[in-house]
């Protein structure tokens, strides 16, 4: 990849100073919030995440739209990770955010 290629995609290329030597990229930092106000479903996806919640990726829960809607106001999220329960109100009031739905094969048509 050229360094304007990682660069869009979130890498950051280095170059040690002193030796003018390539340093291995480094990920930049995912802030993701996710909407869901099931207790049990909020562990069982911050489980299912629980490997890729280091430093590369971070996710914040909002257990209602309005305190999703708060914390987004604050504009310190990369992506949002939701059901189809709000998603218009989000979508609307943030239409630069990226949302991922989540939907079970049920209602996978209404996505």
């Amino acid at each position: 990849m050229t360094a304007e290629t990682n660069r869009a995609a979130g890498v950051m290329d280095r170059v040690d100073s002193e030796t003018d030597a390539f340093v291995a990229p480094q990920w930049k930092s995912i802030r993701v919030l996710l909407i869901e106000n099931e207790s049990d479903l909020t562990a069982c996806i911050r489980t299912a995440l629980g490997d890729l919640n280091t430093s590369v990726l971070h996710v914040d829960v909002a257990l209602d739209l309005v305190t999703a809607t708060d914390q987004l106001k604050l504009g310190a999220f990369d992506a949002v990770l939701m059901g189809l329960d709000g998603y218009r109100t989000i979508h609307r009031m943030f239409p630069d955010t990226p949302i991922i739905l989540l939907t079970d094969a049920e209602h996978a048509g209404q996505a």
